[in-house]
């Protein structure tokens, strides 16, 4: 489970993975059973939304406490770079830049073929409008 997963990450090395998962077990097993009783209590004094209320503000606690105390367990590969993103990003424009120069550059009726030798491409003259013809004058 993650549970199992995050204390191991955060006790890495230090040799007590062992007691870190009795107290952090230990702690779940009494949030649990204490959360039932204090529920029960609240409900016959107050009603049920006010049980319910009760234990959702009491769930911030560890929500915060886990939030901003237990520190991140990412490796540093994993964690992410914004600069690596950025340099790759830019690296890929000013490829797609140099290609659109590139394209603009060569001859349209150039091609390669399947060696990658250029091939010129005969134009085909039928396809062109005729060019008009001047008229002499005698």
């Amino acid at each position: 489970t993650l549970h199992i997963i995050v204390t191991n990450d955060i006790s890495g090395g230090t040799g007590r993975f062992s007691l870190m998962m009795g107290i952090t077990t230990g702690a779940m097993c009494l949030g649990g059973t204490g959360s039932g009783f204090m529920s029960t209590a609240i409900a016959r004094d107050y009603g049920d939304a006010a049980a319910f209320a009760a234990l959702g503000i009491l769930s911030l606690i560890p929500f915060l406490l886990y939030l901003f105390l237990v520190p991140e367990t990412l490796p540093e590969y994993a964690k992410p770079q914004p600069n690596k993103r950025r340099k790759r990003l830019e690296a890929i424009l000013h490829r797609i830049n140099m290609q659109t120069r590139n394209l603009a550059e060569k001859n349209p009726f150039k091609r390669r073929d399947s060696r990658n030798k250029s091939q010129e491409v005969e134009k085909d003259s039928s396809a062109d409008p005729p060019s008009p013809k001047k008229l002499e004058l005698v």
